[in-house]
């Protein structure tokens, strides 16, 4: 019996239906059975990012440079190297600028006796402006170069850098020279000071580009030269005003009528790049409202409130042998015969024998006292402070400071998307390691004397993105640097997509190769159970070297092989020490190889890159995210990176396990 053609068709439809029912019923049951059968682990999310902006940072030192941080400049400047490694182990392009607290309002001093000191001419100013008078005569002098230009002496009798521009108010197409201060970029001059570090030229703008080109030593000494900046700014610290003057193209110098941003400080800021402010100072931020003829800073103390409770000034310092003359207001070295608070026996510190009050007036302290002083000779009177002594502040319109959250606005508006952050060093507690950090500042002090704390700076840090303190009363800076590369500046910190339910099945790719864990595992929130320091201190938080150092780096293989990896100039790139080899693998300059290897095109194969990783809870982060962190070269501009969260296996309990070495092929599928 034939069957009809449309019965026929019921039959395939009715074949048809019991397949697919069929069919996902056995995929029911597979994906029932999944997790107890040996599978593949499958991906729990997926994060591809591409490093951009990362690695690309302008990093803005403002250095207080009043007569009390002599000590702590050079604190800075032995610990510069560590710094500039710690950079350039994270493939950062930097560009770095140094600028001062010295901000002057009225950077002119005027001549009425016709006297001008250290080579200055009186100029009669011809035309009104902001800060100039026309008839009165300003201590200048014509120029053509900054060469011409001796160092500017201050109406505080003392000197800092000038440079040579146009002047608005005097005759025109005329350079002159002014002080090099409100927000400018600050490089030795060798024309006008001593730089006891290099003889050549210091440029203002120091670059990744600029280190390459003239050497590593070179760098270094260059750098510590302008850190070095001196200390005889200006005791009212207007850092915050300095900070804006450097950065901010609406801003006009008064004088000149331009901005810094697109003139003196041209090469500096990238619109591209992260900001980095490394502020370093002793005392509070003075930014008032400009401007006040009749005011003067000298007799003023608008900054502190009655009663004056914090004055670095006020305790010995130790002097700047280097200045001249090597200790301020009349003191002399005078060697301290006992340890105390402030001194160290043996040490010498600028001190003033008095045998009355009056012979400390010079000093300009709040109120200058004449007595013993703890750890120096106790048959003697020397001048000292009296912190509890009310001051005489009579107020004014301009005693106004400007609110912080002014330049937290400017800031946060000035880079977008790249970012702003501040690390800031002032008086604060000193804390030991595996302590917290401190979050807020108070006074602190060390055998270089009082440190404030700069309340201001710190209100402005916590406003941007990412924000660092730390004390200035640290015996060294060396940690402190590092930790402000790591933190804010390279940090090589990525935010995951989501919360691994098993830590263990993370998966990093870097370019689509594998990237080894960081060996040694994270046992408590921030600290590891190897405890392993190149340094031999036995350091339990988890560092670059606790990852390189043991047999990740012993079994790291550059070229396959055996293959030595040297650079372009066929110099070894692999040296036993880990900072001079990361130095130069990480570094795309010396262009490290593989030698005589060729790829399939026939060209050089590249050394591989020491990377390793370690996750990081979002328990043990201050921001409540889940990260990975990289160590070793870290990631550079351009890098793809892959990180797989993987759901693992049953062990048959229940429980998702998952060893690493043996899913490392299904990473990414």
């Amino acid at each position: 019996m034939s069957i009809s053609q449309k019965s026929r068709k019921i039959i395939i439809l009715v074949i048809s239906i019991l397949a697919v029912v069929v069919f996902s019923l056995f995929l029911s049951c597979q994906d029932y059975y999944f997790f107890n059968l040996p599978e593949k682990p499958t991906v729990e999310f997926n994060d591809v990012k591409n490093i951009e902006t990362i690695t690309k940072s302008d990093i803005l030192f403002l250095i207080d440079n009043s007569g009390s941080m002599a000590q702590e400049q050079d604190n800075l400047a032995r610990n510069l190297e560590k710094f500039i490694n710690r950079i350039v182990s994270a493939q950062n392009d930097f560009h770095i600028g140094i600028i001062t607290t010295d901000v002057d309002y009225l950077p002119l001093d005027e001549c009425p006796s016709n006297v001008c000191t250290n080579g200055m001419e009186c100029i009669e100013a011809k035309k009104p402006t902001k800060v100039l008078i026309p008839g009165t005569k300003y201590c200048t002098k014509k120029c053509n170069t900054d060469a011409d230009c001796p160092p500017y002496d201050t109406s505080r009798n003392s000197f800092i850098p000038s440079i040579c521009v146009e002047i608005q108010g005097f005759e025109e197409g005329q350079k002159y020279c002014i002080p090099e201060n409100n927000g400018r970029l600050r490089a030795c001059k060798p024309s006008q000071m001593t730089c006891p570090f290099y003889n050549g030229e210091h440029p203002k703008v120091l670059t990744s580009k600029i280190k390459s080109m003239i050497g590593d030593t070179n760098f270094i000494n260059i750098f510590k030269d302008n850190v070095k900046i001196g200390i005889n700014g200006t005791g009212f610290e207007k850092g915050l005003s300095a900070i804006r003057m450097a950065l901010d193209r609406d801003w006009k110098d008064p004088l000149t009528g331009k901005n810094l941003v697109d003139n003196e400080n041209a090469g500096f800021l990238r619109p591209d790049a992260r900001l980095t402010i490394i502020v370093l100072t002793d005392e509070e931020d003075c930014s008032y409202l400009p401007f006040d003829p009749s005011f003067n800073e000298d007799t003023n103390d608008r900054c502190y409130p009655n009663p004056n409770t914090c004055h670095p000034d006020c305790q010995p310092m130790q002097p700047d042998f280097s200045s001249t003359p090597a200790c301020p207001y009349g003191a002399i070295p005078v060697e301290a015969i006992n340890d105390s608070d402030y001194t160290k026996k043996g040490q010498q510190y600028c001190m003033k024998e008095c045998s009355s009050p009056s012979d400390c007036s010079s000093f300009r302290w709040a109120k200058p006292q004449c007595g013993k002083v703890d750890g120096f000779d106790q048959s003697k009177n020397y001048c000292f402070c009296d912190f509890n002594e009310p001051i005489a502040n009579p107020l004014s319109r301009f005693d106004s400071l400007i609110p912080t959250q002014e330049f937290i606005n400017f800031l946060k508006e000035l880079k977008g998307n790249a970012g702003v952050n501040m690390a800031v060093i002032t008086g604060t507690k000193v804390v030991k390691e595996g302590e917290p950090a401190p979050n807020s500042v108070e006074e602190c002090a060390s055998v270089n004397g009082v440190a404030c704390g700069g309340k201001r700076y710190l209100e402005v840090a916590k406003g941007l993105d990412k924000y660092f303190l730390d004390s200035i009363c640290k015996e060294d800076f060396g940690e402190t640097m590092i930790k402000i590369v790591d933190i804010l500046i390279a940090s090589n910190e990525v935010i995951l997509g989501g919360k691994p339910s098993d830590p263990s099945c993370l998966m990093v790719k870097i370019n689509n190769e594998d990237v080894e864990r960081c060996e040694i595992p994270t046992k408590t929130c921030g600290s590891d159970a190897g405890g392993v320091d190149i340094g031999g201190g036995g350091k339990d938080e988890m560092t670059l070297e606790g990852c390189l150092s043991g047999a990740s780096l012993a079994k790291f293989q550059y070229c396959d092989n055996n293959v030595k990896c040297v650079d372009k100039d066929n110099s070894p790139c692999v040296y036993q020490n880990i900072e001079d080899t990361l130095k130069k693998v990480c570094n795309p300059y010396f262009a490290c190889r593989c030698e005589g290897a060729k790829d399939q095109s026939g060209n050089p194969v590249p050394c591989k890159r020491p990377i390793y990783w370690q996750y990081i809870p979002s328990e043990c982060d201050n921001t409540n995210k889940d990260k990975v962190k990289f160590y070793g070269c870290g990631l550079g501009p351009g890098d793809k990176l892959q990180i797989n969260a993987l759901i693992g296996r049953d062990d048959g309990s229940g429980n998702q396990t998952c060893s690493v070495s043996g899913i490392a092929n299904d990473a990414g599928k």
